[in-house]
């Protein structure tokens, strides 16, 4: 009788060991940058193996708060990932980068994590040039995905968890919230002043400038246009090495001042920019400074406030002048513009001062406005008439000058 009640103590005592094995919790909270003020909700938390293999996962709410129970005694580490919109990056994270790698800025750890926007481990010039120019100018995703996640090894002897730090890519300054809002909400208008009126299928220059900006350290500038109405046909920032594209309505530019410690003057003119009329007039051609446009001082901060100013363009039709060539004077291409009330066969002539026939182009042109390209770089420099020809109207005429 004693040897089965032995037994049956035993028994109780191995099946209680292994109920209290398996009542271990492990929890904690996952913050943005690990400030416990920024929890970031609709995070999967994987409980993994140190050899790891995949044990359970926890989804976080609205406080970041994750948990795993009945957790076998053991060591486990946790590793994240979300599908949150990513944000927050900018020319100022791209400053922090070159600071860092010059050893004059020391990162935290998952500020280390956001640095490495190229996902290999280490923090160098690669991942700042990826942020100015890959990310910024030409919109590609960074090869570190878009979230980074601090793995935390955690014990069950300590009865808890931990809190994981997870940041956006490429935000190292940690102001990207999880609701997908900006911690930066910067003071910033495009004023225009004066105006810029040109004839469809022309060009024309304007500069974008800002009198009240001294010394700055770096910029990153998007301008929204409507293609249907300009076409930008060139880009000159300011700044040694900046960078621009035109993609998708925008143009998009980006420059720092690589030379840390050094002044930069600034003379006000952040970009002259060139664009061509359509072949539709508008009172206002669509111009606009857009919302992720930020400016750094000359400590490499984002400026709380910053006007640009630029004329307004005026896209106008012609009026008494039915047929205009441009530019004038040309070097290599002149483009001559003329309205047809047919579609028909056009006749082409460029004549020298003294009537000779220097260069014939036969083409069809349009109903409404056409605009024909007439090579020049082989002529000889000076003045010549150009005339269209067309249909049984009497030919019509128009100078060019030729460079």
């Amino acid at each position: 009788m004693k040897k089965i009640v032995s037994i049956i103590g035993l028994m109780l005592f191995v099946l209680g060991s292994q109920i209290s094995v398996a009542q271990n919790t492990i929890e904690g909270y996952v913050f943005y940058h690990a400030n416990p003020d920024i929890p970031v909700p609709d995070v999967n938390v994987g409980l993994y193996t140190v050899n790891g293999a995949l044990l359970a996962t926890s989804m976080t709410g609205t406080s970041g708060h994750y948990q795993f129970t009945n957790v076998q005694d053991g060591t486990y580490v946790l590793s994240s990932t979300t599908t949150i919109a990513p944000g927050g990056i900018d020319m100022n994270d791209a400053f922090l980068i070159l600071l860092h790698i010059m050893g004059l800025y020391e990162f935290t750890p998952i500020q280390f994590l956001a640095a490495d926007v190229t996902g290999n481990g280490v923090v160098n010039f690669a991942d700042y040039f990826f942020v100015v120019f890959y990310y910024f100018i030409h919109g590609q995703p960074f090869p570190a995905g878009t979230w980074v996640f601090e793995d935390l090894v955690v014990t069950t002897a300590s009865r808890d968890g931990g809190n994981v730090a997870g940041s956006s890519t490429g935000d190292v300054q940690g102001v990207w919230l999880p609701t997908g809002r900006d911690l930066y909400q910067e003071d910033k208008s495009i004023e225009f002043q004066g105006e810029l009126s040109i004839m469809p299928y022309e060009t024309a220059t304007f500069t974008v400038r800002s009198n009240s900006l001294y010394e700055i350290a770096g910029y990153g500038l998007v301008f929204d246009f409507n293609p249907d109405e300009l076409s930008i046909v060139d880009v000159v920032p300011y700044g040694e090495n900046a960078n621009f594209a035109v993609k998708d309505g925008q143009i998009r530019i980006g420059w720092i001042n690589e030379a840390i410690g050094e002044r930069q003057s600034y003379a006000g003119e952040l970009a002259t920019i060139t664009v061509r009329a359509s072949n539709s007039s508008c009172d206002k051609a669509k111009f606009e400074l857009n919302e992720t446009s930020h400016i750094l001082d000359m400590n490499g901060d984002r400026m709380e406030y910053f006007e640009l100013t630029s004329p307004t363009v005026k896209i106008k039709q012609t009026g008494d002048q039915p047929v205009t060539v441009f530019p004038s004077p040309a070097y290599d291409q002149a483009t001559v513009r003329f309205t047809s009330s047919a579609v028909s066969a056009v006749d082409i002539n460029v004549y020298s001062l003294n009537g000779q026939l220097v260069r014939n182009m036969t083409t069809n042109s349009n109903l409404g406005i056409n605009a024909i390209n007439i090579p020049v770089y082989d002529l000889v420099p000076g003045i010549y008439n150009v005339t269209i020809s067309q249909n049984q109207l009497a030919p019509q005429s128009i100078k060019l000058t030729v460079k």
